[in-house]
């Protein structure tokens, strides 16, 4: 009979362990991630018990001030750390298609490698061998030339050569400060 009771209090050891070393603190919200607080949670609780319309407003005001604090900390280390803050900006990251949109010919969408180069090579070769007059471009007005934004002080004082992330621009598409002047990828101006 002991020999049970120790059989039994070993596999009870074992799951318990096994239980704390695989478990996740459960999130009481489906979206709820790294910015989720205690103060978060309190307020949660404190609207699940009371159930009134001022408690619920605490606690959205509470998540909605963790997550202001925790992604402006979060821009901080990233504007500190890799020193270019246009890698936050989505306009600088690939730009993702929908996977729904084709691209067609007429009102037939191009699904097969075949019938799209066709399609291609028909739009972007449809003057190849025929005469064009290009005398149309010199009716197109000038424009002024675009002023350049000032560099920021702090962007004149990191270091040129340092290797861009992943969300950065293309390597040897950037430009450089050097003591030859400014210039793209590794020619100078």
């Amino acid at each position: 009979m002991a020999c049970i009771g120790a059989l039994a209090d070993a596999i009870v050891t074992a799951f318990s362990d096994a239980w704390l070393a695989h478990s996740t603190e459960s999130k009481p919200i489906k979206r709820s991630k790294s910015w989720w607080t205690d103060e978060c949670s309190e307020t949660f609780r404190v609207y699940q018990l009371s159930c009134l319309l001022t408690d619920y407003n605490k606690f959205k005001k509470a998540c909605k001030d963790t997550k202001h604090d925790f992604f402006n900390e979060h821009i901080a280390e990233i504007t500190t750390s890799c020193k270019r803050p246009w890698d936050l900006m989505e306009w600088v990251k690939q730009h993702k298609l929908p996977p729904c949109e084709a691209i067609h010919n007429g009102n037939q969408p191009c699904h097969d490698m075949d019938n799209l180069w066709d399609v291609l090579h028909g739009m972007y070769n449809s003057a190849l061998g025929r005469e064009y007059d290009a005398s149309v471009l010199d009716e197109l007005p000038n424009e002024p030339v675009c002023e350049w934004a000032d560099f920021s002080e702090h962007e004149l004082l990191s270091d040129p050569h340092a290797p861009l992330s992943r969300g950065g621009l293309p390597s040897g598409e950037f430009w450089r400060l050097s003591p030859k002047g400014l210039g793209w990828g590794g020619d100078h101006l």
